[in-house]
């Protein structure tokens, strides 16, 4: 039970990161 939560914020952890990166990315292209 306790590996769920860690994966789940794992997870999200990375999806907010990737989403950033892409931001920043955009920016800098534009």
């Amino acid at each position: 039970m306790s590996n769920s939560p860690v994966a789940i914020v794992t997870g999200g952890a990375q999806g907010l990161g990737a989403a950033i990166v892409i931001e920043l990315l955009k920016k800098e292209y534009r």
